[in-house]
């Protein structure tokens, strides 16, 4: 499954970033890795077994006990 992954992953990436590199878009490429390495990144350990914690919480807090707004 992570050979899968892998696979995929490099997939993708050779159809997308030759087409910013040869239209010098640096800062798209720049802003499309760091995406892609955080969706690759959260993807692997989802596969290997690490529980990521959902982001409901985070928001749910930054709502309620940050801003004070109850809904």
């Amino acid at each position: 499954m992570i050979l899968l992954l892998i696979l995929f992953f490099i997939g993708a990436a050779c159809f997308e970033v030759p087409s910013l590199i040869r239209k010098k878009y640096f800062r798209e490429l720049s802003v499309f890795s760091l995406f892609f390495l955080s969706a690759f990144l959260l993807a692997f350990l989802q596969i290997i077994g690490v529980k990521i914690p959902s982001p409901m919480i985070g928001i749910e807090y930054l709502i309620k006990d940050l801003l004070h707004l109850n809904y």
